[in-house]
This record gives structure tokens, C-alpha cells and sequence, in this order.
């Protein structure tokens, strides 16, 4: 059973922030794992620290850290500011809930080559982002769950893992 929403605050707004790396301890509420966790770094092109995350498969960031937590997250876009380093793989993961209440998960990676699709589960390939620069990755997130996962609405953004290798500036 999932506990109470991270995001009780106001979310109205055009976004809320979900990672920053700004404060003494931004990554607080993330679960950072492996045996070479993210790290805090300072990216001098972006002027501003970045968490870089180079380790292999058993490292990534979850938020929330406690899985058994909601993110609650209802904002109709999901925004990452990341670097994926030329020549290397990344994926990330991010779960939903519908309308009526039912988690659906969406696999990205870069290592994908066509989107498979069950009722619960969706795996979609990266071929669009670039590698070796910064940029935005802006996810529709109605539109995909509406796309995928025929008949069904969008209810909110429950969790996020992301796995090697790349830098992230932010998540909003």
C-alpha cells in the first residue's frame, strides 16, 4: 500500500520542483544506490553544480527514497535538464497512476529499438535525445500515459528512477 503524497504543497503552478542542486542537501528525499553513486559536481559550461551519475547498472537515483511513498506529482509536464555523455547508455523509469487509480510504468532507454507495450507496462525507445550536449528532455506526460495505454487518463507522476550514465542539473 502507498502511503501519503511527497508533494502535499500547491500544484497549480506550471511546475514544481522535484530536484535542484541548490541547498546543503538537495538530494534528500532520493534514494542514491551502487557501488558508485551519484555525486555532486561542479559543471563549469552550465556554470552550476550537477549530480553525475557514471557508475554501472546497480547505480541510480529513485525519488521518492522510500518506495513506499507517493510522489503525487500532477504537473502535465515532467522536465529533465541532463547531459548524456557520447557513446554511453541511459535509461530511466517512471511510474503513474490513471484515473482510477491503477500504476502503469514507462521504461526509456537509449538501448531500446522499438516500443513494446503491454497493459501495465510500456518500454520506449531514446532515439530522439542527443548525446554530448545539455538539454532539455520534456515529457508530455497525459499524452503518453493517453498514447500507450488506450482508454486510460493521467492521474499523476508516483516515482522516478534513473539509471547511468549522465549528468542532471535539475528536474521540474
Amino acid at each position: 500500500m502507498v502511503s501519503g503524497p511527497i508533494f502535499d504543497k500547491y500544484q497549480g503552478g506550471p511546475s514544481v520542483e522535484v530536484l535542484t542542486t541548490q541547498g546543503s542537501n538537495p538530494v534528500a528525499n532520493w534514494k542514491l544506490t551502487g557501488s558508485k553513486p551519484a555525486k555532486k559536481v561542479f559543471e563549469k559550461c552550465v556554470k552550476s553544480y550537477v549530480y553525475e551519475c557514471e557508475g554501472g547498472p546497480g547505480c541510480k537515483m529513485q525519488f521518492p527514497r522510500d518506495e513506499m511513498k507517493s510522489f503525487a506529482l500532477t504537473q502535465h509536464f515532467l522536465v529533465f535538464q541532463i547531459f548524456l555523455p557520447p557513446g554511453q547508455h541511459f535509461s530511466f523509469e517512471i511510474s503513474v497512476s490513471d484515473t482510477e487509480r491503477t500504476r502503469r510504468r514507462f521504461n526509456f532507454s537509449t538501448s531500446f529499438t522499438e516500443p513494446k507495450r503491454t497493459p501495465l507496462h510500456c518500454q520506449v525507445p531514446l532515439l530522439w535525445v542527443k548525446h554530448g550536449i545539455w538539454q532539455n528532455l520534456v515529457l508530455d506526460m497525459p499524452l503518453l500515459v493517453e498514447r500507450n495505454f488506450r482508454s486510460v487518463s493521467f492521474q499523476s507522476v508516483e516515482q522516478l528512477v534513473l539509471m547511468p550514465v549522465f549528468k542532471l542539473r535539475k528536474v521540474f
